[in-house]
């Protein structure tokens, strides 16, 4: 039996914080997956983003709870923010039919970001 290549792209994204008043000590600040996304977990969602690099900036600079992923849809130019990632919420972590991105905040543990 043949194991299956995962065809699954992976990536990481440097982006500085500009609206955080503390830097974020990782390498990289967001994990970008494309293609896949949290389902059920869509604790806001914001209209007319333009980019991902806008709909990052949203996800870190968030003061209502502290964001964990968000999922962007260029298509649409939505942006999702949620306080759960693939870590909080495993179930729901599926490939998506959508062509979307997710975006998962490094620069959160325990519940703060760091």
């Amino acid at each position: 039996m043949k194991k299956k290549k995962s065809k699954q792209s992976y990536f990481s994204l440097k982006v500085t914080n500009s609206g955080i008043d503390e830097p974020c000590h990782r390498q990289w600040a967001f994990d970008r997956i494309p293609g896949v996304q949290l389902f059920g977990y869509d604790d806001k969602p914001l209209s007319n983003i333009e980019s991902r690099d806008n709909c990052l900036e949203k996800c870190s600079v968030e003061d209502s709870f502290v964001c964990r992923s968000a999922r962007y849809d260029r298509f649409n130019k939505t942006c999702v923010l949620s306080r759960h990632d693939r870590r909080t919420a495993p179930e729901a972590f599926r490939r998506s039919l959508r062509q979307v991105e997710y975006l998962e905040n490094q620069c959160v543990a325990g519940g703060k970001h760091f």
